[in-house]
């Protein structure tokens, strides 16, 4: 994400290393709102069989 939005320190070091030219802002909105339905749906997909037992006093 920090590549995309260039946000941090680590965006901007990756972005001149791999020598990747900042993209338009409607590109920008574009892929971090598929990178964060990405994540949400892995997330999701992680979590989903994780039994929560209820808890008794």
């Amino acid at each position: 994400m920090e590549v995309v939005l260039s946000s941090d320190w680590i965006g901007k070091l990756l972005q001149s290393v791999f020598e990747v030219e900042r993209n338009p802002l409607a590109v920008v909105v574009l892929l971090a709102v598929l990178v964060m339905a990405f994540m949400i749906g892995l997330n999701y997909f992680m979590i989903r069989r994780v039994a929560i037992k209820k808890r008794t006093f």
